[in-house]
C-alpha cells in the first residue's frame, strides 16, 4: 500500500489539468486542440510496414485530425497479406524509428504495444519468467510403517515442473481409494475432467461445445471415464449435474480392456438434481458414464454437458453414502523435506490412511495471441516484477533507447493489451508475499489451489478470497505497476494498458490495475451489423468503459479512452452515420478520448482497398471509400472530447463495490440497488476509500476534487468487509456522509479470523443497530446510514432532484446524457440514440442561467430562447434529429425573467422547392465508373444499366447550376439532401459548405449562397462492398480491387462463424448491392 500511495502521490496532480475556465470553451470547441482529438489503433499486420505508407500514414493523420497512434504489431491476415520482420528485429526497429520520426515531424503522438499481438510475451520469455500455475498430483497412503512411495509427478506443460511441496492429510476411516484416472471424450478449454472430482459442486467439466446444438447425442455421445490400475468393484454411480445443460440420457457401461465395453444401467436425470444410479456389483479396469442428450440451455438446444461431480460407489458406499475425503487442513503434515531428487517420498506412515498430495508449478501454457510478425512466445508471469523487468529489457527499453531524444515528448507512452491469458495460480514468490501481506502461511491450504475440496468449506471460501486477492495485488502492483515504473524512469509520460477487460473472471481489482495507469483505457463495441444487428459486448455487458472513467475520475486522470468501435462484424460496412449513436453512448459512459479500431498499416499504397484482419474491428484507414470526407466525423469527436475532458463529471452516487476478487465496476444496467433515473454515479474500490477519501459538508470528497452525495454499499445482505473498510466508513457518516446499503455480515479471509467477523459484527452494531428492520434509517454523529429502500425514496426525502430529468419523452426515443462541470459552467452531452426524431422537456438542476446549444456536428452555438426556472431547476423544450445530439451549456446568468421570449428553440424550416432535373455526375475511371455522365434524376447508383456505375465504389460528384432566392440577414437557407449513401460533401460557388454525415442529413448554405445562378457540387461517397462483389466475378487479373478479404467473395472461407457469408458461399449467389449515391430528394429550405 505504501507503494500504491506513492504512485498515487504522482498520479493526482494531473487532476489540476481537469479544472478549465469557461471561457476557453467556445474557442476549443470551434477548433479543438490536439489533446482533445481522437487517436487509433495504428495496426502493422503480419508486421508488414514501409516507409513510403508509414509517412502516407503520419500525414493522413496530421490532415484529418487523429492526434495519436497506438503503433500495433499484430495479425491476422492469412496468406495473402505481405509480412513483415519479426518484431523487435533490427529490420523492425528501422521502420519504427522512421514512424517516430514521422510521427515527430507530423504532431502525431506515438504510443507502443510491448508485444506482437496480446498480451505481454515473446519468445524472449524463458520458463523462470514465463506465466505459471500450480499443479497437483494424489494418492492414498495406508499406514503404519516406514515406506518409499514413487509419487507421481503431476501434469507439467512442455515439460517444465518444480515442486513445492508435499502434503499429507489423514482420511476418515473407510475413505481410502484406489488409485484412479478420470479422462473424457473432449472437453472446453479449461474444464478439464478433475474439475468433476474435486468434491465442490460450483466447479464443473464440460464437454467441448459452445452453441447451440453442439450437446451430446446418441450418435455422437460424450463420456466421463475412470480407468485403475487394478480391477475395481463399483456397484453404482453418483452424478451430480451443473445448473447448465446437466446430462439428460445417460448409460454407465464397464470394460476389462478399455476397447470392449458392457452396458450396465441406463437413465434420464432430472434436470439440476443429483443422482445416484445403482447397478449390479460389478468389478473391472475401466468405467464409463456415456452422455447421450443433455438438457438445453437458454433455448430448445443443449450447447455441451457439465458435470459439477461424478464418483463411483462400493456396495458399502452405497448403503453408508459417500464417504468425505475433503482436505483437512488443520491436520496437514508438511513432507516436503522427505521427497528425494527422484520423486521419491520416504516416510513412517502413521496408521490409517491419509492422502498424500504432490504440489509443484508448471507453465500455465498461454502464448502471446493474435502475433503478427512473431514469432509468439510465452506469455509473462503477471505476478513477477523481475518478469516484467525481462520482458522491458527486451521490448521498451530499446524502444526508448531507440528514440533518443523524442522519448516523452513524441514516445510518450507505452501499452499492453486485453486481458485474455487466463489465470496463472502462482509465482516463484507467492508464499513469502501471501505471509507478508495477509499474515499467515498458506501451505496447508494450497491444495484447495488446484481443486481439493476443504472439509471446512468455510475454511476454503476465506482462504481462496485471501489468495486471489494476493494474486490481485500482486498483479497490480508487479506487472502494471513495474510496467509504469519502468516508463517513466526511462523518460516517458508513463502507460495506458488497457487492464481489465473484456471477459471480467481473472483475479484482479479492476479499478486498482487502472489506476496505476496514466490514462485509464477500457473498449466498447458496434453492431457487427446494420442497420441493428447484435452488439458481441454491450457496455452493460462489457462495462470496462464505466470502469475506465470511474478510474479516470476517482484517481484524477485528465483522460478516459478505449478501443473504439471494435467488432466482429462484415467487412466496409461501416460509416459515421451507422457508428453515431454508439459512440455516443460511449461519450455518455464517461469516455473522452476514441481510440479508433483499428486503422491497419498499408505497405503497399497502390492495393486498395488493402489488406486486413477480415471480419474483426472497423476498417479505418486513408484507403477507405470516404476517408476524404472523414474530417466532418473527426472533427464532431473532437468537439465532443474537447468539452467532455474539461472540467469535472458530476454524479451524486459513488457505488462501493466491495473487497472481492474479482473485482470489476458494474455497468449501469446492472448495479444492486438501481439508479434511479435522472442521477450518475461512480464506483469506488477499498484503495480509494481508505485512502483518498473523506467527509466534507456532508459529501464524499476525493482527492481528485471529485464529490458525491451518496455512498452506496453492495446490495446483499450479510456481505463481507474488512474491519478497516468498514472503520474507514463509519467514520465517513460520523463525519457527515450518508451511506446507503444492508448491514454486512462478516469480514472476508482468514486474517484474524474468527475476531476479524466479531470486529464487523461490532462495527455494523454501531451504525445499523443490533437488530435492524429490513428497512430504516439511523443517525450517527453528523451523518447517517439508510437502508432497505429504494434510492428513489432517499433522493425525495432529501429534496434532491434528478441532475437531468427528461419528461415528455416522445414514444421510441431513447435518451442518454452526461454532465461536466467547468470553471463556473455546467455542460450536458444529451443525445437521441434512437434512429427517428425524438423530443423532450429536459429539467436541468441548474437555476438562474441561459440554456446555449453547442451543435458539435457544425461548430455552431447559440441561446435557446425558451426555457423556464422554476425550484432551482430549468426546463428547456429539446427536439433531435435521428441520433442527433446537442451540448447545453449554462455559462453566463440568464437575461430577463424566464420564459418570456415566445421563441421556438428549434426554429422550423420551410421548403423553399425540390431541385429537380437533371445531373452531371462525374466518377473515377480508375474504379470502373464514367468520367462523365448525365442522370436524368436522382437514383441508386446500383439500380443504373452501366455495370461500372453498378459496381462503382467510391466518390463520385455531381454537379448543378441551381437558381437561389434573396437570403434575409435574419435567415439561413440550408440544403437537404434527403437520403445519402453515405456522405457528402457540399460546395456552392466553389465554397466549402461542409460535410453531411449524420442526419438531419442537411448542409447550410446561407454565407456561400447569392441570388441568382449558384454552382452546386456535391461530393458524394459510397462503401467498399459494391466493387467487391462486382470483383468476385471477374478473374484475378481483372480486378481493380486488391485485398486479402474474401468476404464477397462467393468461393472463399467465411469468418467468425459468419451465417449469412456461409449461406451465401453455399449458395454460390452474390452478396446483394449496397444503396448507393445521392438518392434524395435534394431541397432547398429556409428557416428564420
Amino acid at each position: 500500500m505504501a507503494r500504491l500511495l506513492a504512485l498515487l502521490a504522482l498520479l493526482l496532480p494531473a487532476s489540476m489539468g481537469l479544472a478549465q475556465d469557461a471561457a476557453d470553451l467556445q474557442a476549443g470547441f470551434a477548433r479543438p486542440p490536439g489533446a482533445a482529438k481522437a487517436w487509433c489503433y495504428w495496426w502493422w499486420l503480419n508486421g508488414a510496414a514501409s516507409k513510403e505508407g508509414i509517412t502516407r500514414d503520419m500525414e493522413a493523420m496530421r490532415d484529418k485530425g487523429i492526434a495519436g497512434a497506438l503503433l500495433f504489431d499484430a495479425g491476422l491476415a492469412g496468406p495473402d497479406a505481405p509480412r513483415g520482420p519479426a518484431f523487435m528485429s533490427d529490420p523492425w526497429r528501422e521502420l519504427y524509428r522512421h514512424a517516430l520520426a514521422e510521427a515527430d515531424r507530423c504532431g502525431i503522438v506515438l504510443t507502443v504495444n510491448l508485444c506482437s499481438g496480446w498480451n505481454a510475451g515473446g519468445p524472449w520469455v524463458g520458463p523462470e519468467h514465463a506465466a505459471k500455475k500450480l499443479t497437483a498430483s494424489a494418492l492414498t497412503v495406508e499406514g503404519p510403517g516406514r515406506k518409499s512411495i514413487a509419487l507421481p509427478r503431476p501434469p507439467a506443460v512442455q515439460n517444465v515442473y518444480c515442486d513445492v511441496a508435499v502434503l499429507a492429510c489423514p482420511l476418515p476411516d473407510g475413505a481410502a481409494r484406489a488409485a484412479c484416472r478420470l479422462t473424457a471424450s473432449s472437453s472446453y478449454k479449461d474444464y478439464r475432467p478433475p474439475l468433476a472430482e474435486d468434491l465442490a459442486d460450483d466447479t464443473r467439466w464440460i464437454s467441448n461445445g459452445d452453441k447451440p446444438g453442439m450437446g451430446p447425442t446418441p450418435e455422437k455421445s460424450e463420456h466421463l471415464q475412470f480407468e485403475y490400475a487394478q480391477p475395481f468393484a463399483a456397484a453404482a454411480l453418483f452424478i451430480q449435474p451443473y445448473s447448465d445443460c446437466g446430462p439428460k440420457d445417460v448409460e454407465v457401461r464397464a470394460s476389462d480392456d478399455g476397447k470392449t465395453w458392457r452396458t450396465l444401467h441406463r437413465a434420464t436425470l432430472a434436470n439440476n438434481k443429483a443422482a445416484t444410479l445403482a447397478f449390479k456389483p460389478t468389478t473391472a479396469r475401466f468405467f464409463r458414464a456415456v452422455f447421450l442428450t443433455a438438457h438445453p440451455y437458454r433455448g430448445p438446444q443443449s450447447w455441451n454437458v457439465q458435470v459439477a461431480e461424478i464418483d463411483l460407489l462400493t456396495a458399502e458406499e452405497m448403503k453408508k453414502g459417500r464417504p468425505s475425503r475433503r482436505w483437512d487442513h488443520a491436520r496437514v503434515v508438511d513432507l516436503t523435506d522427505r521427497l528425494d531428487e527422484a520423486g521419491k517420498l520416504n516416510w513412517d506412515v502413521p496408521a490409517g490412511a491419509w492422502k498424500v498430495v504432490r504440489l509443484g508449478w508448471t507453465l500455465h501454457g498461454t502464448q502471446t495471441q493474435c502475433v503478427g510478425s512473431g514469432p509468439a512466445g510465452p506469455e509473462i508471469d503477471i505476478m513477477s516484477a523481475e518478469a516484467m523487468d525481462a520482458h522491458w529489457a527486451a521490448t521498451g527499453a530499446k524502444l526508448v533507447a531507440d528514440a533518443g531524444q523524442l522519448a516523452g515528448k513524441t514516445f510518450q507512452y507505452v501499452h499492453i493489451d486485453s486481458y485474455e491469458l487466463g489465470q496463472p495460480t502462482w509465482t516463484p514468490k507467492m508464499r513469502e508475499e501471501f505471509r507478508r501481506r495477509r499474515g499467515y502461511d498458506p501451505l496447508p491450504c494450497l491444495p484447495a489451489v488446484v481443486g481439493n475440496a476443504m472439509a471446512d468449506r468455510e475454511i476454503e471460501s476465506r482462504f481462496l478470497a485471501d489468495y486471489r486477492r494476493t494474486a490481485a495485488d500482486l498483479t497490480a502492483e508487479r506487472y502494471y505497476g513495474r510496467l509504469r515504473e519502468l516508463a517513466v524512469a526511462a523518460g516517458l509520460r508513463g502507460t495506458h494498458p488497457e487492464s481489465g477487460g473484456p471477459f471480467f473472471k481473472h483475479w484482479i481489482d479492476g479499478l486498482q490495475c487502472v489506476g496505476i495507469n496514466d490514462i485509464p483505457m477500457g473498449e466498447f463495441w458496434k453492431r457487427n451489423s446494420e442497420p441493428a444487428g447484435p452488439i458481441s459486448w454491450t457496455m452493460d455487458r462489457n462495462p470496462s468503459l464505466k470502469q475506465a472513467a470511474s478510474t479516470a475520475h476517482v484517481y484524477g486522470k485528465a483522460d478516459c479512452q478505449a478501443e473504439a468501435y471494435t467488432s466482429f462484424a462484415c467487412d466496409w460496412t461501416a460509416d459515421p452515420w451507422n457508428m453515431k449513436d454508439i459512440g455516443d453512448e460511449a461519450l455518455c459512459h464517461g469516455l473522452t478520448r476514441n481510440v479508433l479500431c483499428f486503422w491497419v498499416h498499408q505497405p503497399r499504397l497502390d492495393a486498395r482497398p488493402g489488406f486486413q484482419w477480415a471480419h474483426v474491428g472497423t476498417h479505418f484507414d486513408p484507403n477507405l471509400t470516404w476517408w476524404p470526407l472523414s474530417d466532418g466525423w473527426l472533427t464532431y469527436l473532437a468537439r465532443c472530447q474537447h468539452l467532455l475532458r474539461s472540467g469535472r463529471f458530476v454524479a451524486d452516487f459513488a457505488w462501493f463495490h466491495g473487497e472481492q476478487i474479482p473485482g470489476f465496476v458494474p455497468g449501469r444496467g446492472r448495479l444492486s440497488p438501481a439508479l434511479p433515473p435522472g442521477y450518475d454515479y461512480d464506483s469506488l474500490n477499498a484503495e480509494v476509500l481508505l485512502t483518498l477519501a473523506s467527509a466534507k459538508d456532508g459529501r464524499l470528497t476525493l482527492k481528485s476534487g471529485m464529490s458525491y452525495r451518496y455512498l452506496v454499499l453492495p446490495g446483499q445482505a450479510g456481505w463481507s468487509v474488512s474491519p478497516a473498510v468498514l472503520r474507514k466508513i463509519g467514520e465517513l457518516v460520523r463525519d457527515g456522509l450518508t451511506v446507503v446499503g444492508p448491514r454486512p455480515g462478516q469480514a472476508p479471509g482468514l486474517g484474524n479470523y474468527p475476531q476479524c467477523d466479531d470486529e464487523v459484527r461490532e462495527l455494523a452494531d454501531a451504525m445499523w443497530g443490533t437488530r435492524p428492520a429490513e428497512s430504516g434509517e439511523r443517525k450517527l454523529g453528523q451523518g447517517r446510514v439508510f437502508w432497505g429502500k429504494p434510492l428513489e425514496e432517499l433522493t425525495k426525502t432529501d429534496s434532491l432532484p434528478p441532475d437531468l430529468e427528461l419528461r415528455e419523452v416522445s414514444a421510441g426515443a431513447r435518451l442518454d446524457w452526461i454532465h461536466r462541470h467547468v470553471g463556473d459552467a455546467d455542460v450536458y452531452f444529451v443525445c437521441n440514440l434512437s434512429a427517428a426524431p425524438a423530443s423532450a422537456e429536459a429539467v436541468f438542476r441548474v437555476a438562474g442561467r441561459q440554456p446555449e446549444l453547442w451543435d458539435a456536428v457544425t461548430g455552431h452555438v447559440r441561446d435557446l430562447p425558451r426555457f423556464a426556472c422554476d425550484a432551482g431547476r430549468t426546463t428547456v423544450p429539446l427536439q433531435f434529429a435521428p441520433r442527433q445530439s446537442w451540448f447545453v451549456v449554462f455559462r453566463r446568468p440568464a437575461a430577463g425573467a424566464s420564459g418570456e421570449d415566445k421563441t421556438e428553440n428549434f426554429p422550423k424550416s420551410v421548403a423553399v422547392g425540390e431541385i429537380t432535373g437533371a445531373w452531371e455526375v462525374s466518377f473515377d475511371p480508375k474504379w470502373g465508373g464514367p468520367a462523365r455522365v448525365a442522370f436524368d434524376k436522382l437514383t441508386d447508383w446500383t439500380k443504373r444499366p452501366e455495370d461500372g456505375i453498378r459496381h462503382y465504389s467510391g466518390l463520385a460528384v455531381y454537379r448543378k447550376r441551381i437558381d437561389l432566392p434573396v437570403v434575409e440577414k435574419s435567415e439561413r437557407l440550408l440544403l437537404d439532401l434527403g437520403e445519402v449513401r453515405h456522405l457528402a460533401r457540399v460546395r456552392l460557388n466553389g465554397r466549402d459548405c461542409g460535410v453531411v454525415w449524420t442526419a438531419p442529413w442537411q448542409a447550410d448554405l446561407t454565407t456561400a449562397a447569392k441570388a441568382g445562378a449558384n454552382e452546386l457540387e456535391i461530393e458524394v461517397a459510397n462503401l467498399w462492398p459494391n466493387r467487391l462483389i462486382g470483383d468476385a466475378a471477374l478473374p484475378s487479373d481483372k480486378r481493380l480491387t486488391v485485398t486479402n478479404v474474401r468476404t464477397y467473395d462467393t468461393l472463399s472461407h467465411g469468418y467468425y462463424g459468419c451465417a449469412i457469408c456461409a449461406a451465401r458461399k453455399k449458395s454460390g449467389k452474390g452478396r446483394d448491392l449496397f444503396p448507393s449515391g445521392l438518392l434524395g430528394p435534394v431541397t432547398l429550405r429556409k428557416e428564420e
